[in-house]
């Protein structure tokens, strides 16, 4: 079953959280969940939900409809790589 709701915050980190439109509590989101474009706060996303075996926690799994840049976080890598060689 696929839930709705609204990035409250996603940091450069990789995580972040998602308001439910159901009963608007926020749920957890690892980058390594989101398909297609990374998430930025605001973004209205899909999401189904799973639960984190460390926490025994719920967690939003199969994210989808991040509108963030998608090449972002690499050009930030090559631009840390390319100064620590000036």
């Amino acid at each position: 079953m696929s839930f709705e709701g609204t990035v409250k915050f996603f940091s450069s980190k990789g995580y972040g959280f998602i308001v439910q439109d159901s009963d608007k509590s926020e749920i957890f989101v690892h980058s390594k969940e989101v398909i297609g474009n990374p998430l930025q706060a605001q973004d209205r996303v899909r999401y189904d939900t799973g639960v984190d075996e460390s926490t025994n926690r719920s967690v939003a799994v199969r994210v989808q409809g991040g509108t963030g840049n998608p090449n972002k976080g690499f050009g930030e890598i090559l631009f840390r790589i390319r100064s620590n060689f000036k």
